[in-house]
């Protein structure tokens, strides 16, 4: 079980490395880090979804924000998925186009 103390540095700590890797993703010379960063928050992301929907918590945790709370468990995954090959593509994208 998470505690208390880990919830709150997540809920602290994940918008600060997004905005960071927004940032990255912005810079030209730092483009490539933003990428792999963007890879690596989805991975997380995907993988915590994976965890839920497949039963391994002991209880669901509550939804996101609005924009995906209507969205089941294996919808998540699935948009999740998207994302993550979105931002793979892109990246492999750059590195081609560099």
């Amino acid at each position: 079980m998470v505690s208390q103390h880990s919830n709150r540095s997540i809920t602290i700590w994940l918008p600060v490395i997004e905005f960071v890797a927004t940032i990255t993703l912005l810079i030209p010379s730092f483009r490539r880090s933003g990428f792999i960063l963007s890879i690596i928050l989805m991975s997380a992301f995907t993988g915590y979804v994976a965890w839920v929907w497949l039963g391994f918590t002991e209880r669901m945790p509550c939804t996101c924000g609005e924009i995906i709370s209507s969205l089941t468990w294996g919808q998540h995954l699935i948009l999740n998925l998207v994302f993550l090959g979105i931002s793979v593509v892109g990246w492999r994208s750059w590195e081609i186009g560099r």
